[in-house]
């Protein structure tokens, strides 16, 4: 992109206050507890993305919404189902928990993270981004975070809603969504499907790698009384995606299939006693993910996982000393999570991937919660994990949160600590890649601070948010390359550090025009096998984003722009092992949307305006300017 239209693009998104972010929180209540709190009482950095915001942007994916959120970056290898890992803070993929519907759904068989590509915008309620470790209440795959992610919920009464859109690389799209409420009963059901040409995903070559994507989805709750409600969900996927061979880490263009199946599901069971000043929640949980690739170097490989998780906790509410306007709650919970894992895979000298591996884990969880003089929040959590495969970890973490409601202000500060077992990948190696498994390594463990303030001005139409953190990363996993070709991963005797600052802004300039916005420094670095320090890779130092929404006649059309820029951050060429730097790139978006009456919209989105060549990931191309444009009915 030129210098002149960087600056034409930097000085709209100052004149408008840009920075994403989502709105100003509202007053109402999210899971970055143990128990459902209000969010001003949240001592850390969240961004909550709220339907609304989801309807006006028209996003195809989950990803395409994440990428605006301070402190976070989202990395995609190539076409339509490429690998797309989130990043929060400069952590590792596999170090970002993700819930969907109460559903913990990092795979196993895949490195431990959460891969984004397969994960569809449409029938999403709400995306909360809690940032910072949550290990003491989330467990080993939350060291830099939770992305919490809830499906839509009936209304009273009931509904279908059918959607159908089509756009560039042949893309076709199509929803069905029925909904079924009463003051007691809910029920939501859904069905989504993709099938795009894709576009080449390596730099070399013209064959276009599809995709296509069934996913079907249902939720539903009972409030059987007064004191008990009970209900569950699952989730089906069934996706395949073309991709170009790397076998040297880059990839060329040829042949290659990946075959991908996920089913998620969770059931619980929630009894209120003592006037509701004592809850019970029981859950249980599973995952299980099938990934069978194809291609013309390595032959076939195939991987499987199944996740099986059993809580229960109790939270003691208790009575108010109306003196202090104290209250207090206690909560303590038990969980045990067993992991199976299989793969299967051409052999190698000195190799072979085929195998099957267990791994069970008990946690033990304590959380107190205190608001007093209805401005102070104290928060303290700890968890004790006993694992049969690593030693025993212990995770903290306490919260000091404090509003002054005559300046519609806040200010917060949080030390946590945070750990992360090793996957099953780094313990025992993959196919197809000669890559050679550590069954000695131990878990990563982390210790940080954070500091935050916001402010609310002109009766809160301007919303400023800060965040300051730092984080200490001790026995980090690195990958090591051996003389014979192969690569292993071992534990790194030095600290690697993550510090940084989040800045976001909202302004509700108009009652149909609102502008926001935030920007993100950060510095990751890690030591390499010789001590010397050197920058994390896939961590931009800088990045920012910019969304201006604007509602015109009557509130039945809506345009929405989005601005997305990374900054300069480091790579590596896998074929050569070298280190080299991956060029800035700002992205716009644009979604229209307009609603001919209650039973019929229209909507549209251009993705990537400018027409920006830009790559996340060395060697793998990324999507140039594309659109689509789709119809919504509801009866």
């Amino acid at each position: 992109m030129s210098y002149v239209r960087n600056i034409c693009l930097l000085t709209a998104l100052l004149c408008s206050y840009s920075a994403n972010a989502a709105e100003p929180l509202p007053p109402i209540t999210v899971n970055a507890s143990r128990t459902a709190i209000p969010v001003d009482q949240v001592a850390g950095a969240l961004t909550i993305i709220t339907k609304r915001e989801i309807d006006n942007q028209n996003a195809v994916y989950i990803s395409d919404l994440l990428q605006a959120v301070p402190g976070l970056n989202v990395t995609t290898q190539g076409s339509a189902g490429s690998i797309t890992q989130i990043r929060l803070r400069g952590g590792e993929a596999n170090q970002v928990l993700v819930i969907i519907d109460g559903i913990e759904v990092n795979d196993p068989a895949n490195s431990s993270e959460f891969d984004f590509a397969h994960l569809l915008a449409d029938n999403i309620e709400r995306i909360e981004i809690l940032r910072g470790p949550q290990s003491s209440l989330s467990g080993s795959d939350a060291l830099s975070g939770v992305i919490n992610i809830t499906t839509t919920r009936a209304d009273t009464g009931t509904q279908l809603i059918s959607t159908s859109a089509y756009g560039s690389e042949n893309s076709y799209e199509a929803g069905l969504k029925f909904f079924a409420g009463s003051e007691k009963f809910n029920l939501a059901l859904s069905g989504n499907f993709i099938d795009t040409d894709g576009f080449n995903s390596a730099t070399t070559g013209h064959e276009r790698d599809g995709y296509d994507n069934t996913t079907l989805n249902l939720k539903t709750d009972y409030q059987l009384n007064d004191n008990v409600n009970f209900g569950g969900s699952t989730r089906y996927t069934n996706a395949s995606n073309e991709f170009d061979p790397a076998p040297l880490g880059v990839p060329v263009d040829g042949y290659g299939k990946n075959d991908v199946e996920q089913i998620y599901a969770r059931g619980f069971i929630e009894l209120q006693t003592l006037n509701d000043h004592w809850v019970h929640l029981a859950e249980a949980s599973m995952i299980d993910t099938s990934n069978d690739s194809i291609d013309g170097i390595f032959g076939r490989s195939k991987s499987e996982a199944t996740k099986e998780k059993f809580s229960f906790q109790s939270t003691i509410y208790l009575p108010e000393l109306e003196s202090l306007f104290l209250n207090q709650s206690l909560t303590f919970a038990l969980e045990r999570e067993q992991e199976r894992f299989s793969q299967q895979g051409a052999s190698f000298p000195g190799f072979d991937p085929n195998q099957k591996q267990k791994i069970t884990n008990y946690g033990r969880i304590a959380e107190y919660r205190t608001n007093f003089l209805k401005q102070w929040t104290l928060s303290a959590s700890f968890r004790h994990d006993d694992n049969d495969a690593f030693d025993n970890q212990n995770t903290y973490r306490v919260g000091v949160n404090y509003l002054h409601p005559p300046s519609n202000s806040k200010t917060y500060l949080a030390h946590a600590t945070g750990a992360k077992n090793p996957t099953f990948t780094e313990l025992f190696g993959f196919a197809p890649n000669n890559f050679i498994g550590n069954p000695n390594l131990k878990a990563e463990t982390s210790e940080s601070w954070e500091i935050g303030f916001s402010q609310g001005l002109f009766d809160d139409r301007l919303h400023l948010q800060t965040a300051l953190f730092w984080e200490d990363l001790i026995d980090e996993i690195q990958t090591v390359f051996l003389p014979t070709f192969e690569s292993t991963v071992i534990n790194s005797d030095s600290r690697s550090e993550r510090n940084g600052l989040e800045l976001s802004l909202h302004s509700q300039l108009t009652d149909s025009l609102s502008a926001s916005g935030a920007y993100t420094y950060l510095d990751a670095s890690e030591s390499d096998i010789s001590g010397n320090n050197r920058s994390e890779i896939r961590r931009p130092n800088h990045q920012w984003s910019g969304q201006v929404n604007y509602s015109f006649m009557a509130d039945k059309a809506n345009l929405n722009v989005t601005i997305n820029h990374i900054g300069d951050r480091k790579d590596i060429d896998f074929s050569t092992g070298d280190r080299l730097t991956l060029d800035r790139y700002t992205l716009v978006n644009v979604a229209m949307n307009y609603q001919f009456n209650d039973a019929l919209r229209i909507f549209s989105r251009i993705n990537n305006l400018l027409d920006e060549e830009y790559q996340d990931v060395f060697g793998f191309e990324t999507g140039e300017f594309s659109g689509l444009i789709g119809i919504e009915l509801r009866l």
